[in-house]
C-alpha cells in the first residue's frame, strides 16, 4: 500500500510540475515519475517490504533540489505517519545514480541497499 500511495504522489508532484512549462522544451516542463517497482511475493500476501526506484528530469533553468525536497516532504507529511503508527518504522532511502535521484521506500527498519 504504502508504494502506491508514493507513487500516486509522485502522479501529484508531476502535475505541479505541469504547471511551469516552458514551451521550448519537449516536454514543456520537469518530469518525475516511477520506473521500478518491486515487492511481495504473492497475491495474496501483503508485501514486507517493497522498492519504489524513481527519477526526475528537471528543465535545464529549474532547480532539480526543489523537486527533491517536495517529494521528500510529501512522503513525511501524508505517508510516513501513516504507516508508522502500525507498522515498523518506514524509512525512505536515498542515492544519487548519475545526476538522477533514485529512492527506495521499504516498510521496515533497514533497506536492502
Amino acid at each position: 500500500m504504502m508504494a502506491g500511495e508514493f507513487v500516486t504522489l509522485l502522479g501529484r508532484v508531476w502535475d505541479e510540475l505541469r504547471a511551469d512549462a516552458d514551451p521550448r522544451f519537449d516536454p514543456p516542463h520537469s518530469t518525475v515519475q516511477a520506473t521500478v517497482i518491486q515487492g511481495g511475493t504473492a497475491v495474496n500476501i501483503l508485501a514486507k517490504q517493497a522498492e519504489v526506484t524513481w527519477e526526475y528530469r528537471c528543465l535545464p533553468d529549474r532547480d532539480p533540489v526543489k523537486i527533491v525536497e517536495r517529494v521528500k516532504a510529501g512522503a513525511a507529511a501524508e505517508i510516513l505517519p501513516k504507516y508508522s503508527a502500525r507498522a515498523p518504522i518506514p524509512i525512505c532511502a536515498q542515492r544519487r545514480v548519475r545526476s538522477i535521484t533514485r529512492s527506495s521506500w521499504c516498510p521496515r527498519r533497514q533497506c536492502p541497499r
